[in-house]
């Protein structure tokens, strides 16, 4: 049987089986040993397809290299090939990151921006010049959504910051899609590539879309 990787992956398994054992009495041997050597090949198998880097906005640190979050967002933009969705509390001043998009339109990619607004939002938010709805509107492949105020609690807001690049790359992050968010503020985010996070959080997603709670805008 191949070792147990780390005491903390033993210890989950030694509840489990302790778990089971109230449940069935009289376990063999073999079928428990079967049962653990699927799990673990399941697990590699899930992890083994996927990648996490750290992605950071701020000074550098001389004992960890960092993928920083400017260079990480252009090229998720620069990468995609069919889809780029895109949901952030703010989204302005970030002129390669809208150069990039429309390239991106250029080469037929779908792109889905989520934001939240200044109407929804009870004057939470505020809209800001150069933003992307500004100079991305009526752009043939691009829409945007809302998250409308009656489809919320009060006093809820769209807050949540992620791009996910044709289901396959998940950049889940502190920054708004904003130039001081990008370059100057202190964020950290983590970039998914492959595994199930990147589609199931598309999912997720498109799932609130289809029932209403977030609704496209004309």
């Amino acid at each position: 049987m191949a070792a147990i990787p780390s005491d903390e992956a033993a210890d989950v398994i030694v509840r489990a089986l302790i778990e089971l054992r109230s449940v069935e009495p009289v376990l063999a041997a073999h079928a428990v040993a079967f049962g653990v050597e699927c799990a673990a090949a399941a697990a590699e198998y899930i992890t083994s397809g996927q990648s996490v880097d750290l992605v950071w906005s701020g000074p550098d640190s001389p004992s960890v290299p960092l993928r920083r979050s400017a260079a990480v967002l252009l090229e998720l933009i620069e990468l995609a090939k069919a889809e780029l969705v895109f949901v952030s509390f703010a989204a302005f001043r970030i002129p390669d990151a809208l150069a990039a998009l429309q390239r991106a339109v250029t080469r037929g990619v779908h792109i889905k921006l989520i934001l939240e607004s200044e109407t929804d939002s009870g004057g939470k938010y505020r809209q800001f010049g150069g933003g992307f709805g500004d100079e991305l509107a009526g752009t043939p492949g691009v829409q945007f959504y809302s998250w409308p105020s009656d489809r919320r609690p009060t006093g809820g807001l769209l807050h949540a910051k992620a791009v996910i690049a044709d289901g396959r790359f998940a950049l889940i992050t502190s920054a708004n899609l904003t130039e001081h968010a990008i370059n100057l503020n202190i964020e950290i985010g983590v970039l998914i590539e492959g595994g199930p996070v990147p589609q199931k959080l598309h999912t997720h997603v498109f799932s609130l879309i289809d029932c209403g709670i977030f609704q496209a805008l004309p």
